[in-house]
Protein backbone atom coordinates (compact mmCIF):
# COMPACT_ATOMS: atom_id res chain seq x y z
CA UNK A 1 0.00 0.00 0.00
CA UNK A 2 3.18 2.19 -0.44
CA UNK A 3 4.90 3.39 -3.10
CA UNK A 4 3.72 5.29 -6.34
CA UNK A 5 -0.06 6.71 -6.15
CA UNK A 6 -2.37 5.81 -8.87
CA UNK A 7 -5.26 8.78 -9.84
CA UNK A 8 -8.25 9.17 -10.20
CA UNK A 9 -9.04 11.21 -13.45
CA UNK A 10 -12.08 12.03 -15.25
CA UNK A 11 -14.44 9.27 -13.45
CA UNK A 12 -11.87 6.46 -15.11
CA UNK A 13 -10.34 3.90 -13.13
CA UNK A 14 -7.04 3.79 -12.30
CA UNK A 15 -5.09 0.57 -13.18
CA UNK A 16 -3.60 -1.17 -10.41
CA UNK A 17 0.19 -2.64 -9.88
CA UNK A 18 0.89 -4.98 -6.89
CA UNK A 19 -2.34 -5.17 -5.44
CA UNK A 20 -2.03 -2.05 -4.32
CA UNK A 21 -5.27 0.00 -3.74
CA UNK A 22 -5.30 3.33 -5.86
CA UNK A 23 -5.53 6.89 -4.75
CA UNK A 24 -8.60 8.62 -5.70
CA UNK A 25 -6.89 12.11 -6.69
CA UNK A 26 -8.13 15.34 -4.90
CA UNK A 27 -9.10 12.87 -2.02
CA UNK A 28 -12.61 13.12 -3.49
CA UNK A 29 -13.13 17.24 -3.11
CA UNK A 30 -14.75 17.02 -6.34
CA UNK A 31 -17.17 14.30 -4.46
CA UNK A 32 -18.40 16.94 -1.82
CA UNK A 33 -16.75 14.90 0.16
CA UNK A 34 -18.95 11.77 1.22
CA UNK A 35 -17.25 9.63 4.01
CA UNK A 36 -17.04 5.42 4.85
CA UNK A 37 -17.09 3.96 8.07
CA UNK A 38 -17.26 0.69 10.51
CA UNK A 39 -17.49 0.11 13.97
CA UNK A 40 -16.90 -2.60 16.43
CA UNK A 41 -15.50 -2.58 20.10
CA UNK A 42 -13.92 -5.59 20.78
CA UNK A 43 -12.25 -5.23 23.95
CA UNK A 44 -11.48 -2.63 25.27
CA UNK A 45 -12.09 1.32 24.94
CA UNK A 46 -16.52 1.17 24.22
CA UNK A 47 -16.73 4.27 22.69
CA UNK A 48 -13.59 6.88 23.10
CA UNK A 49 -15.12 9.97 21.30
CA UNK A 50 -13.17 12.26 19.47
CA UNK A 51 -13.45 15.96 19.22
CA UNK A 52 -14.34 16.45 23.01
CA UNK A 53 -17.74 15.02 22.27
CA UNK A 54 -19.59 13.54 25.13
CA UNK A 55 -19.59 9.91 25.20
CA UNK A 56 -22.51 7.78 24.19
CA UNK A 57 -23.37 4.13 22.59
CA UNK A 58 -22.97 4.03 19.11
CA UNK A 59 -26.20 1.44 19.26
CA UNK A 60 -27.82 4.82 20.62
CA UNK A 61 -27.29 6.76 17.97
CA UNK A 62 -27.72 3.82 15.29
CA UNK A 63 -31.58 3.50 16.31
CA UNK A 64 -32.14 6.69 15.81
CA UNK A 65 -34.90 7.09 13.05
CA UNK A 66 -33.41 10.22 12.04
CA UNK A 67 -30.05 9.67 11.57
CA UNK A 68 -27.34 7.52 9.23
CA UNK A 69 -24.52 5.76 10.79
CA UNK A 70 -21.81 4.35 8.49
CA UNK A 71 -18.95 1.58 10.35
CA UNK A 72 -15.57 2.01 8.58
CA UNK A 73 -12.92 -0.16 9.02
CA UNK A 74 -9.65 -0.98 7.94
CA UNK A 75 -9.35 -4.66 6.46
CA UNK A 76 -8.07 -7.70 9.17
CA UNK A 77 -3.94 -8.89 8.92
CA UNK A 78 -3.30 -10.11 6.00
CA UNK A 79 -0.82 -12.84 4.31
CA UNK A 80 1.63 -11.19 1.78
CA UNK A 81 1.18 -11.25 -2.37
CA UNK A 82 -0.82 -8.84 -4.67
CA UNK A 83 -4.26 -9.94 -2.85
CA UNK A 84 -3.59 -11.86 0.22
CA UNK A 85 -6.07 -13.70 2.07
CA UNK A 86 -6.47 -13.04 5.90
CA UNK A 87 -3.96 -14.65 8.04
CA UNK A 88 -4.57 -16.61 11.29
CA UNK A 89 -5.02 -13.75 13.32
CA UNK A 90 -6.71 -12.08 10.75
CA UNK A 91 -9.34 -14.53 10.60
CA UNK A 92 -9.84 -14.09 14.34
CA UNK A 93 -10.21 -10.72 14.14
CA UNK A 94 -12.84 -10.94 11.64
CA UNK A 95 -14.56 -13.16 14.01
CA UNK A 96 -14.11 -10.50 16.34
CA UNK A 97 -16.07 -7.89 14.20
CA UNK A 98 -19.05 -10.39 13.32
CA UNK A 99 -19.16 -11.03 17.56
CA UNK A 100 -19.23 -7.45 18.68
CA UNK A 101 -21.56 -6.65 15.68
CA UNK A 102 -24.35 -9.45 15.66
CA UNK A 103 -27.54 -8.92 16.61
CA UNK A 104 -27.41 -5.47 15.56
CA UNK A 105 -29.53 -3.55 12.45
CA UNK A 106 -27.21 -3.51 9.57
CA UNK A 107 -28.48 -2.75 6.31
CA UNK A 108 -25.44 -3.15 4.12
CA UNK A 109 -22.29 -4.51 4.21
CA UNK A 110 -19.81 -3.40 1.70
CA UNK A 111 -16.30 -3.99 0.37
CA UNK A 112 -13.64 -4.02 -2.27
CA UNK A 113 -13.13 -6.20 -5.00
CA UNK A 114 -9.38 -7.71 -2.63
CA UNK A 115 -10.17 -10.87 -0.48
CA UNK A 116 -9.02 -9.40 2.61
CA UNK A 117 -11.51 -7.06 2.67
CA UNK A 118 -14.55 -9.50 2.09
CA UNK A 119 -12.92 -12.16 4.66
CA UNK A 120 -13.27 -9.67 6.81
CA UNK A 121 -16.70 -9.13 6.65
CA UNK A 122 -17.65 -12.72 6.13
CA UNK A 123 -18.19 -13.88 10.15
CA UNK A 124 -20.12 -10.81 10.20
CA UNK A 125 -22.11 -11.19 7.12
CA UNK A 126 -22.98 -14.93 8.49
CA UNK A 127 -24.27 -13.50 11.54
CA UNK A 128 -26.35 -10.69 10.50
CA UNK A 129 -27.76 -12.34 7.63
CA UNK A 130 -26.79 -9.10 5.04
CA UNK A 131 -25.11 -10.08 2.00
CA UNK A 132 -21.47 -8.79 1.06
CA UNK A 133 -21.80 -6.39 -1.82
CA UNK A 134 -18.60 -5.39 -3.75
CA UNK A 135 -17.72 -1.88 -5.08
CA UNK A 136 -14.09 -1.67 -7.28
CA UNK A 137 -11.68 0.28 -5.36
CA UNK A 138 -11.08 2.56 -7.93
CA UNK A 139 -14.83 3.27 -8.77
CA UNK A 140 -15.84 6.69 -7.17
CA UNK A 141 -18.74 7.09 -8.56
CA UNK A 142 -20.40 4.11 -7.39
CA UNK A 143 -19.14 4.84 -3.82
CA UNK A 144 -20.24 7.99 -3.87
CA UNK A 145 -23.41 6.35 -4.62
CA UNK A 146 -23.47 3.77 -2.07
CA UNK A 147 -22.65 6.25 0.44
CA UNK A 148 -25.03 9.60 -0.28
CA UNK A 149 -28.11 6.93 -0.28
CA UNK A 150 -27.53 5.37 3.24
CA UNK A 151 -30.74 6.90 4.56
CA UNK A 152 -32.45 7.61 8.12
CA UNK A 153 -32.08 4.32 10.66
CA UNK A 154 -30.10 2.91 8.65
CA UNK A 155 -26.22 1.33 9.00
CA UNK A 156 -23.99 0.46 6.39
CA UNK A 157 -20.77 -1.15 7.39
CA UNK A 158 -17.90 -0.56 5.25
CA UNK A 159 -14.26 -2.58 5.23
CA UNK A 160 -11.66 -0.61 3.18
CA UNK A 161 -7.66 0.03 3.20
CA UNK A 162 -5.66 2.01 5.24
CA UNK A 163 -5.62 4.67 2.11
CA UNK A 164 -9.46 4.63 1.57
CA UNK A 165 -10.81 4.33 5.40
CA UNK A 166 -9.52 8.06 5.85
CA UNK A 167 -11.71 9.50 2.71
CA UNK A 168 -14.62 8.05 3.59
CA UNK A 169 -14.87 9.55 6.33
CA UNK A 170 -13.70 12.85 5.48
CA UNK A 171 -16.65 12.58 2.89
CA UNK A 172 -19.56 12.79 4.93
CA UNK A 173 -17.52 15.41 7.19
CA UNK A 174 -15.63 13.66 10.15
CA UNK A 175 -11.84 13.33 10.42
CA UNK A 176 -9.86 10.99 11.94
CA UNK A 177 -6.62 11.22 13.84
CA UNK A 178 -2.84 9.84 14.17
CA UNK A 179 -2.77 8.93 10.58
CA UNK A 180 0.41 9.22 8.55
CA UNK A 181 0.79 11.89 5.63
CA UNK A 182 1.59 9.68 2.16
CA UNK A 183 1.37 12.06 -1.18
CA UNK A 184 -0.82 14.54 0.45
CA UNK A 185 -3.20 12.02 1.66
CA UNK A 186 -3.77 10.89 5.16
CA UNK A 187 -3.62 6.74 5.66
CA UNK A 188 -4.31 4.78 8.70
CA UNK A 189 -0.37 3.38 9.78
CA UNK A 190 0.41 0.13 8.21
CA UNK A 191 0.36 -1.15 11.87
CA UNK A 192 -2.95 -0.84 12.96
CA UNK A 193 -5.79 -3.00 11.96
CA UNK A 194 -7.99 -2.38 15.29
CA UNK A 195 -9.90 0.91 14.57
CA UNK A 196 -13.26 0.83 14.01
CA UNK A 197 -14.66 4.42 13.01
CA UNK A 198 -18.35 5.06 13.97
CA UNK A 199 -20.38 7.87 11.58
CA UNK A 200 -23.50 9.30 12.77
CA UNK A 201 -24.82 12.46 10.97
CA UNK A 202 -28.66 13.53 10.94
CA UNK A 203 -30.59 12.27 7.46
CA UNK A 204 -31.82 15.71 6.13
CA UNK A 205 -28.04 17.17 5.84
CA UNK A 206 -26.64 17.47 3.02
CA UNK A 207 -23.02 15.53 2.89
CA UNK A 208 -20.40 16.44 4.03
CA UNK A 209 -22.65 16.95 7.40
CA UNK A 210 -21.45 19.41 9.56
CA UNK A 211 -23.55 18.06 12.56
CA UNK A 212 -21.85 14.70 12.32
CA UNK A 213 -20.13 13.37 15.04
CA UNK A 214 -17.22 10.04 14.55
CA UNK A 215 -16.19 8.04 17.55
CA UNK A 216 -12.78 5.74 16.66
CA UNK A 217 -12.95 2.59 18.78
CA UNK A 218 -11.31 -0.84 18.81
CA UNK A 219 -12.11 -4.27 18.60
CA UNK A 220 -10.28 -7.66 18.76
CA UNK A 221 -6.91 -7.78 19.63
CA UNK A 222 -4.89 -4.65 20.37
CA UNK A 223 -2.41 -3.14 17.87
CA UNK A 224 0.57 -1.18 19.52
Amino acid sequence: MTGMMAQFRGGRVPQFRGGRVPQWNHRWRNLAVIGSMVLCLGCVQQGRLKDGVAEESPMEDQSRSGYCTMMVLRHAEKGSGADPDLTEEGHQRAEALAQRLSGQPVHRLLCTEYRRTRQTLEPLSSRVGVEIETIQAGDAPAWRDAIATIGAGQCVVICGHQNTVPMFVEEVGGSIGGTDRVSGQNWIPGHLFDRLYICNWPAADSLPSSAVVTRETQYGAVCD
